[in-house]
Parts: C-alpha cells; structure tokens; sequence
C-alpha cells in the first residue's frame, strides 16, 4: 500500500473517531440544553411568517400550539447532518470542504424553519454546532495526519539523498510551516539534481535517448539529436516521436529488394533493440545499448537507449574482409595467370614468341600495381585523418576536367562545364580528394561514353546546399545494377562491354562522398545516359 493510501486511511479512521466522539454529545446537549440561538431563531422566524399566516400569527401569540418534534427525531437529523458531513469528507477529494460546512448549516437551519412553517418545530443550533464542530475536528486532525505523513517522507527522503542535509528547522514552532521549509529546500534541490543531470547528459559525446515503456522519447541529448546530420532531420523535435520512428529515419537504405527494416512503425518492444546494430545514412554504424529504469518496487517507467559509435571498429571489419579478399581473389588472379602463362610456355609445343610473351607479363604485373596502388588509396581514403580547409569546388572540378582531357580527346568527347555562382561554391573539405572524385565519374563518363559525344558539368549553389551534376552520353546502367553501383571491384554490362578497369573507382567516389558527409545520387537510363548528382553542405 502507497503512503498514499495509508494517509488517506489514517484520515477515514480519525474520521471515525470524530464521529463517535460528536454524537453522544449532541445527544446529550439535545436533551440537556434549552440554546438561546433556538429562541431567537425560533421568535424571528415565527414573527416573518406570521404576517402571511394566520395560523402562525396564533403560534406566534400563543408557543404552546407548537407541535415539538421529539428529542430523538431532532437528534437523528442532528446526527444525519454530521454524518453527511463527514462521509462526504472522507469519502471525496473536495476542494473547498468549508463551502461544504456552510451549505449543510444553511440547508439544516432551512429544514427547521420549513416545519415551523408547517406548524412543528425542530432545533436546529445543536445541528449547526454539531456540522461545526465536526468540520473543525476533522480538519485539525487531517492537518496533523498530513503533517505526520510529510514528516515520515521527508525522514525517507532525507535518508536517501545522503549528502543533502535541510535547512535548519529547530525551533521554527510549528511543525506544519518547518516541513513546508523542508519540502523547498528538498524541491530546491530536486530541481539543481535535475539540472545537473541534464547537463552532464547534454555533455557526453553519447547519443542517449530516454523513451518510456512504450518507445516514446522523452528525452534526448545534442548528440542523439545529431545522429543524422542532414537539416531535414535535425529540424525535427524527438522528444514525443516513436522511437522506432526515429531509427526508421537514420537507418541506411538497403539494397536488397527483400529486406523489411525490423524498425517496424507498430513495434513497442523498446527491449530487444538492445545490442541491436544500425547503420546510418551518414555511414557512421552504431550498437544500441539499454538501461532499465524502473521504480523502488521494481516497476519499468522507461528505458535509457545509448549509441555507441562503432564506426571506426566497422570500418576496420570492411577493411579486414576486403584485404582478406583482394589477397585472396582479386590479387592472387593476376599472379595465377602469370603462373600459368609461364607453365604453357614450359608445356606446350608451340610456344608463344618472348614478345608476345613478355607482352601478357607485364600486362598482368600492370594489373597487380593497379589494383595494389587502387586498394591502398581507397583504405587510406576510408581511415586516414583528414585535414579540411575551405575548397572552392569549381577548381577542384577544373583540374578534374584538365586530367581527363588527353582521355577525353582520343575519343572525342568534348567536355562541357557551367557554373553559377562558382565564387560562392566553397565547402570544407580536401581538394585533393574532391579532384580524384570528379577524376573517377569523368573517367567514367568517358570509358562507357561513344566517341563524338558529349560530357556535361553543372555547378551551383542550392540554399545552404552546393549541386555538382556529371552527365553523359553513354550506355547507360540497368535498374538491377544501380544497388551496386558503389560497391568495391563491381564491374556491369555483358561480359563484351565491360570496360578496363576494376571495380574501384566508384568505390573510391562513394568514401569521398561519405568523408565529406555529402550525398551522392545516380539516375540513368540504358542507351540513354547517366547522371551522377553530388550535394555538398557549403561552408
């Protein structure tokens, strides 16, 4: 049982004590006492009525023609008025119970005067004492148990918050107004307790989420708020959301056509998303950690949801399986053919000439520098820090344009810019980078483009938001092909229209993008085209 419920209890039982203490002595008062207050009622009221009765203006001239109520039907309704009282006290949480007092007195005093209207007469003052004096008992006594309850809770509290001590209340007299001191100094300290747990939760470089038994978030910190670090998202207020609303938003799109998000908009089982993983659309991968919260007696009122930030351990897992399979497939083929170029020369009768021979060695020792030199770039493009300074991007994609001229002229391509606005494209970020991005999608353009075609570069500022497009001419890429367009050694198109190189331009424009926390989108159209659209956040 709360204390709640025991003070409430203790209420009801002092109400019964009240009660028996009040009656006996009305019953004694009614048959002992002969009040003054009756008379003056009793002659007032008679004089009013009598001027428009004659039967009163008799009663009023002669008082042995009142017919007198018995003593114990007047100590009934005196006892009936109490117990009203009382009852109704006890039983309702009234907000104004003297109201309550003083509407049973008029009601009381008004049933005496109906009968001495009707020609009996009832005395109504050891009911109105009675009404009174029950209201008085019961309200000192409800005092006293409210005083006694505060001073239980506050020992309690007291005993709990060990390095609070109240303020110093001996000798303050009355013990109701020395609780009330100790209850604001104990709110005071709440509320300094509360403010320094926000901001210590403000502080940490965690992203934490407070949500309630059902996902609601009640609480969240800067860091939970800047999990996603697009404005869309971080416009949006999280306290009152779903959290599985929120993880639906940071989560990364998937690529496969079948996978359903377990961030389901009806899910309300905060309690198995703990040690789950999620992979945001920032790139960063966290691991979801979860606290209890729960009351003295066990009861969950919430959860703490924390984010710890993997992205580094994840980076170094993506590094580890594709050293694990560039050592194992991608490297090992090159050599493999060497291998076997050198046993049929040793084997066969007809032996290829040294030429042609030395020809297809040092093809193959070409291909192993280029995918060795393209694997180290893009694993120190994905871990190695990285300095950022402001960029003006137009020069970046001019230098771009300058390196896939001689390319772009053995087939030629002719390579179209316009920018709007250039003077105003700066973003923080590293220009050697950004330049080796554009390099690869113009490359692109290039190798999949038909001679006499045209490449076409658009640069602009968009709001708060710098819009670099690439467009070309080319053969375009299949709706099935465009989920793995960035993945590492992806190559697409029938096995006579692959170009040369090997899988990881794409990939090395996808970590740039990701380094920079830009965005990048494809749209293409087989026969047709395609077009790469970069956004970069302006500084």
């Amino acid at each position: 049982m709360s204390s709640i419920q025991l003070l409430r209890q203790k209420i009801i039982h002092e109400t019964v004590i009240i009660a028996l203490f009040i009656l006996p002595a009305l019953g004694y008062l009614s048959g002992t006492y002969q009040w003054s207050l009756d008379q003056l009622i009793y002659d007032n009221a008679a004089l009013l009525f009598s001027t428009k009765n004659d039967q009163l203006l008799n009663i009023a001239s002669d008082p042995l023609l009142i017919k007198k109520l018995p003593e114990w039907i007047n100590f009934s309704i005196s006892s009936a008025c109490v117990l009203t009282l009382l009852t109704l006290l006890s039983t309702f949480q009234l907000r104004r119970p003297f109201f309550l007092c003083l509407g049973l007195i008029i009601i009381r005093l008004t049933f005496s005067l109906l009968l001495l209207f009707l020609g009996w007469w009832s005395a109504p003052s050891i009911g109105m004492l009675g009404i009174f004096a029950a209201y008085a008992f019961w309200n000192w006594r409800r005092l006293n148990a409210v005083v006694t309850f505060h001073g239980l809770e506050l020992s309690q509290m007291d005993h709990e918050l060990k390095g609070h001590t109240p303020p110093n209340i001996s000798g303050q007299g009355d013990e109701a107004i020395a609780n009330a001191l100790a209850v604001e100094s104990l709110i005071s300290h709440v509320h300094n307790s509360q403010r320094f747990i926000m901001q210590s939760l403000e502080s940490l470089p965690l992203a934490i989420f407070i949500v309630d038994p059902t996902g609601i978030v009640k609480l969240a910190n800067t860091s939970a708020a800047c999990l996603e670090e697009t404005p869309e998202y971080t416009s949006q207020p999280l306290m009152g959301q779903n959290i599985f609303q929120v993880l639906l938003t940071l989560e990364q799109p998937r690529k496969d056509p079948q996978y359903h998000s377990p961030w389901s908009h009806s899910e309300t089982s905060v309690e198995r998303l703990d040690g789950q993983f999620i992979h945001a659309t920032s790139g960063r991968s966290y691991k979801m950690q979860l606290a209890r919260l729960d009351t003295e007696k066990s009861e969950l009122t919430g959860w703490i949801l924390i984010f710890l930030d993997l992205t580094v351990e994840h980076l170094a897992k993506e590094q580890c399986t594709s050293m694990v399979r560039f050592l194992s497939h991608d490297l090992r083929a090159p050599q493999s053919a060497i291998l076997a170029l050198l046993e049929m020369q040793q084997k066969a009768k007809d032996r290829l000439p040294h030429e042609e021979l030395r020809r297809h060695i040092e093809h193959q020792v070409e291909r192993t520098l280029f995918l060795t030199d393209g694997f180290i770039q893009l694993a120190e493009i994905r871990s190695k820090p990285l300095t950022f300074e402001p960029v003006f991007i137009g020069a970046a994609v001019l230098d771009a344009i300058d390196q896939i001229w001689p390319l772009a002229k053995q087939k030629s391509i002719r390579v179209e810019h316009t920018f709007t606005d250039d003077d105003t494209c700066v973003m923080n970020g590293s220009e050697e980078l950004l330049t080796r991005a554009v390099f690869n999608l113009l490359e692109n353009a290039v190798k999949y483009s038909e001679p006499n075609t045209v490449i076409r570069i658009t640069l602009a500022p968009c709001d708060a938001e710098i819009v670099l497009t690439v467009s070309d001419e080319g053969r375009g890429i299949s709706k099935e092909d465009l989920p793995s367009l960035f993945d590492e050694f992806s190559q697409f198109g029938i096995a006579n229209t692959r170009g040369s190189g090997y899988g990881l331009g794409m990939a090395i424009v996808r970590n740039v993008v990701q380094r920079h926390n830009a965005k990048i989108e494809c749209n293409s159209q087989l026969g047709v085209g395609t077009t790469f659209t970069l956004f970069f956040r302006a500084a």
